[in-house]
């Protein structure tokens, strides 16, 4: 409506929007409906990725329980974790960053 209004305004033909084209016209639509496939493709590969981490994370959980070659660091990690929670129902501030 805007581009009809001024053609007809008497502007110098430098001012006046250029015609329309329908080949180039055509051309952008199918770009821009390539992009729009393209990144509703990437979106999808990405919450593809996030589901399957999240069903493989029980299965670490589950080696890594019963890894025996972790045994000992898991017995480490549990009393420090354990001494970590005395310190803080105590409100043993010093004592809780002082963990290590």
């Amino acid at each position: 409506m805007l581009r009809r209004s001024l053609r007809g305004a008497g502007l110098p033909a430098a001012l006046q929007p250029p015609p329309r084209r329908p080949r180039q016209l055509a051309n952008l639509q199918a770009d821009l409906d390539r992009t729009e496939t393209h990144l509703d493709q990437s979106h999808l590969d990405h919450l593809q990725r996030l589901h399957e981490r999240c069903e493989e994370e029980p299965d670490r959980l589950a080696t890594l329980i019963g890894s025996s070659q972790l045994v000992e660091e898991r017995q480490q990690f549990a009393v420090l974790l354990d001494g970590g929670v005395i310190r803080a129902v105590q409100q043993d501030w010093a004592g809780l960053s002082a963990i290590r």
